[in-house]
């Protein structure tokens, strides 16, 4: 998906002239070009939040197809980076987000 972000987030300066940035839709880490964000999900073997999920449920959609919605709790402290990179991304949407680097208490 492509998006207009609302707000600005501080990335790492080497992400300060790029025009677009790259998503993985699985651990957050986040690439200057699209070849950068395709050989990472080569490699990736998550596939879904890291942690425990804690909430499940599926309803129908507008089209009447089943839709599964999981929410996960994650600790900061085992998943720090994927943690970061969540906080980079939500600071993208969110105007009085705190940006926080020491994620091992959430």
């Amino acid at each position: 998906y492509e998006m207009e972000t609302w707000y600005f987030s501080p990335f790492p300066p080497e992400y300060n002239n790029c025009n677009r940035l790259y998503f993985c839709e699985f651990d957050f880490s986040f690439f200057r070009t699209k070849k950068q964000l395709q050989r990472h999900m080569k490699k990736v073997k998550m596939l879904h939040p890291p942690g425990d999920e804690i909430y499940r449920n599926t309803y129908k959609n507008k089209q009447n197809k089943d839709v599964t919605l999981s929410f996960f709790e994650v600790d900061g402290n085992k998943e720090k980076i994927f943690c970061q990179n969540l906080c980079y991304l939500a600071k993208l949407f969110l105007d009085h987000k705190t940006l926080f680097y020491d994620v091992d208490l959430f």
